[in-house]
């Protein structure tokens, strides 16, 4: 068999034939020819195929390959392929591998490094184009149409704006790149299609991203306001009511009722994937109003049994300057009276007073809870001593 000069090689090739969509003289030479001289014939539907082989006296071996057993079907064919074999793949009627699974072949085929070949031929949809009266550029082939009336209704929607978006793209860029030969022209238009796949995979991987800062600049900003006592005008209102009566936590009421919208429009709109992204919104939102609300998220309250609570607690007081409170306890196993030390500090600090506890007791028993707020001296507001020695004039 004559090949292509690009693929004048050993390599065994998979030739992508074009089979007539109406009749049958549409068939070519170079199609015939190439379906005679391959070893094996992959076919969508070998019912179909095998009379337009008996019509040009064609007996090369057929392959059922279609959508139901390409998991079996292309292991097969590329065995075959890498075995020395020439295949043709054919479909029903048309190009094979644009409405019909022929694609994976191809794709499974360029992976093992096998020469692929198309051998030119009839094609519906360029038929129906050049036919149609409609301008030949821009031009955009979508494929079929889902099978369901509301679905199908929504595709042509959403491929409406698609088409103005590629048609405005299109007209800007015959402006801008009107100077260029055919040549120049090809590899800008291929560096922008590149760079908008580019831009595409990033916004469709940025969702994530902007809901986080989205949530937290709006749970911020919302937190700022209930703090001081303000409102936006919004749902927040209804939650200070259920935060003053039912003691609910904004993060809860915010999930609560903005989660119900959100809910009752992913149902409407029947876009349940973004019912996800709503709720993680809501979520962190919340999470940063709290803090925001509850201004001393970030101290803990230590407790502390130790069997020596007097080296412990002077310790805090020269090393932290923290106040200690002392809480007569006794243990509920050995019935034995202890004092147990209660002290609340930042982060910080904890880890400071943690190495001070166990470099004085290493058999320690200290718990730790987070404070959603503080009102106090040392948190507050500063103690009279402090204020005293602060406002002492410098040596």
């Amino acid at each position: 068999m004559n090949r292509q000069k690009s693929f004048e090689n050993e390599i065994p090739t998979l030739y992508l034939v074009a089979t007539p969509i109406g009749n049958l003289d549409e068939m070519t030479y170079r199609s015939i020819n190439t379906l005679k001289n391959v070893k094996y014939i992959a076919a969508e539907d070998t019912r179909n195929t095998v009379k337009l082989l008996n019509h040009f006296e064609i007996s090369t071996k057929l392959i059922s390959h279609h959508e139901h057993n390409i998991k079996q079907s292309i292991p097969k064919l590329i065995q075959l392929l890498e075995e020395g074999n020439d295949i043709a793949l054919v479909s029903d009627a048309g190009y094979p591998a644009i409405s019909d699974p022929g694609y994976e072949l191809v794709k499974e085929a360029i992976e093992h490094e096998i020469n692929v070949v198309p051998i030119s031929g009839c094609n519906a949809c360029l038929d129906a184009l050049v036919v149609s009266g409609i301008a030949p550029q821009p031009f955009m082939f979508y494929g079929f149409l889902d099978h369901l009336d509301k679905k199908k209704k929504k595709e042509l929607i959403d491929l409406k704006k698609e088409y103005l978006t590629l048609y405005q793209t299109y007209k800007n860029l015959n402006q801008k790149y009107l100077s260029l030969t055919k040549e120049e022209l090809a590899i800008k238009l291929s560096d922008i299609a590149l760079g908008q796949d580019a831009a595409n995979a990033i916004m469709a991987g940025s969702y994530l991203l902007v809901i986080i800062f989205g949530a937290v600049i709006s749970g911020f900003g919302l937190g700022l306001a209930l703090k001081k006592g303000a409102s936006t005008g919004g749902v927040d209102i209804i939650q200070q009511i259920l935060l003053d009566r039912f003691k609910i936590p904004f993060s809860i009421s915010l999930l609560m009722i903005d989660g119900t919208i959100v809910t009752v429009a992913a149902i409407y709109f029947k876009d349940f994937f973004m019912i996800l992204y709503g709720f993680l919104f809501i979520y962190l939102s919340g999470v940063v109003l709290d803090a925001i609300v509850f201004s001393g998220f970030n101290s803990r309250a230590v407790y502390i049994i130790t069997s020596d609570p007097e080296a412990v607690k002077n310790k805090i007081y020269s090393v932290l300057e923290r106040g200690v409170t002392e809480i007569y306890s006794r243990g509920g196993y050995r019935q034995e009276d202890k004092k147990m030390l209660v002290c609340v500090m930042s982060n910080n600090e904890f880890y400071k007073m943690k190495t001070l506890i166990l470099e004085i007791d290493k058999r320690a028993f200290i718990f730790v809870a987070r404070v959603s707020e503080v009102h106090g001296e040392g948190f507050t507001y500063d103690s009279p001593e402090q204020v005293e020695k602060e406002n002492e004039p410098s040596k």
